[in-house]
């Protein structure tokens, strides 16, 4: 992981820490995969409890030289469904191709 990939994920939980004061929001913690048994790397988390549900958002940060190709996407909905994420978020600062 590089210096800029680091510091975009801080920018990004800051940000979303500011947007939501309420929620918990982590930077870089693993959450366990239903499917995968395997624990899953989570770049910024935020969770906070709307009424009895517990909700959890992730956030994926792409710091590429080129823009995230669909099959990037495709991965992120794989991540999303395997730790039962209700929403996720891909921020890639190259864009998507």
């Amino acid at each position: 992981m590089t210096k800029s990939s680091v510091q975009l994920e801080q920018l990004v939980q800051k940000i979303q820490k500011q947007l939501a004061p309420q929620a918990e929001v982590l930077h870089n913690v693993k959450l366990p995969g239903r499917s995968s048994n395997e624990d899953r790397q989570i770049d910024v988390l935020v969770r906070e409890k709307v009424g009895q549900y517990d909700i959890n958002i992730i956030i994926e940060c792409k710091d590429h030289k080129r823009p995230i190709d669909v099959k990037g996407v495709e991965e992120f909905a794989g991540l999303l469904n395997d730790v039962g994420a209700q929403k996720g978020v891909l921020v890639c600062p190259k864009g998507f191709s």
